[in-house]
């Protein structure tokens, strides 16, 4: 599996591993007794119980208590004491948990003790060096859920410590997904990202007509992106939460005598209809994330903004029974629905 070969152990070299994993399992249980002894009934806050969390760190950097009590030894030893032999050096301390984190990037606990590190240093230069390993981590896995949330904690510690620069660092952030996007518009956590910093973007710009400008810009850009990988559900939920979206509504609905967002409603209903008709021809059956974006879209025309049906028809039941059909796995979701 994922190119890794299956080895075939004789019965003698699982024998040998058993013992080999037993004498690890036994060293492990000894030191993982000597630390609960030094932390919890000794309370030793010293240099031999700081090696202590290193090592079985070192062997199991998901030990949460180690990492509490490595931080009670920086706290109680090394920052307490005035002796310069024993001062605390913090970049070795990030250096430790880099080399932990490069061996297990979605390890909480490690992102845990790095984030207290920075936070009790808080010194500018820390985290501007910290948003650009971040830059290197998601470069190397652009999809690390882990490594994202961690950007925007970064990126919200640099606003918090220089809040002048706030609007740069949103400017920045906004055309760092586009950057990810357009690499790999399946990444759904840059198109997350995306949704987090769009309205703080439209906020910034002054004037009914900037924020309109940039509104229709990100629908050409979102109307491309379901065009190239219409399959993609990212792109899917970033378009259900822009056409749901209060702010983006608001503006829209603000122009072109009320009837803004009506309008861009109607634009997107076309391109899936054209795509959803792509599929069809090309497959034999209908998109299934096409079927749901126009369903709520039909349901923002009748239910909420009470648009008078005339000419148009309500399609919504006619859909859910085709998604029952195209996508069996929520065929009891449908179902209800359909009640």
């Amino acid at each position: 599996m994922h190119g890794i070969k299956r080895k075939n152990f004789t019965q003698e070299l699982i024998k040998q591993k058993k013992l080999k994993d037993q004498a690890k399992i036994k060293y492990y249980r000894e030191l993982n007794n000597q630390l609960l002894i030094a932390y919890k009934t000794n309370h030793k806050y010293d240099l031999e119980s700081f090696k202590l969390t290193s090592i079985i760190l070192d062997l199991n950097p998901e030990l949460n208590v180690a990492w509490n009590f490595r931080r009670k030894i920086i706290l109680n030893y090394f920052l307490q004491n005035t002796d310069s032999n024993v001062a605390f050096d913090w970049n070795q301390e990030l250096n430790f948990t880099m080399l932990q984190l490069k061996r297990y990037p979605k390890v909480y606990w490690i992102w845990n003790h790095r984030t207290w590190c920075l936070r009790y240093v808080n010194d500018i230069q820390m985290w501007q060096n910290e948003l650009h390993l971040v830059d290197k981590m998601l470069a190397v896995d652009a999809r690390n859920f882990h490594g994202w949330t961690y950007r925007r904690y970064v990126v919200s510690q640099l606003k918090k410590n220089e809040p002048s620069n706030s609007d740069l660092l949103n400017e920045t952030e906004f055309d760092y997904t586009t950057v990810k996007i357009n690499k790999d518009i399946s990444n759904f956590s840059a198109w997350h990202q995306r949704a987090s910093l769009f309205p703080g973007k439209l906020s910034q710009l002054q004037g009914y007509s900037a924020k309109l400008e940039l509104i229709k810009n990100e629908i050409s850009y979102l109307t491309n992106a379901i065009f190239t990988d219409a399959e993609d559900q990212s792109v899917w939920i970033y378009l259900k939460w822009f056409i749901t979206d209060a702010t983006i509504v608001g503006i829209l609905q603000t122009g072109e005598g009320g009837d803004g967002y009506l309008n861009v409603l109607k634009q997107f209903e076309d391109s899936i209809q054209i795509i959803n008709n792509d599929e069809i021809e090309f497959s034999g059956k209908d998109n299934n994330w096409c079927l749901k974006i126009l369903i709520v879209i039909q349901t923002i025309f009748f239910d909420k903004l009470q648009v008078e049906k005339g000419g148009r028809t309500d399609d919504r039941r006619i859909m859910l029974e085709k998604l029952v059909e195209v996508d069996p796995l929520r065929k009891n979701r449908y179902l209800y629905l359909l009640k």
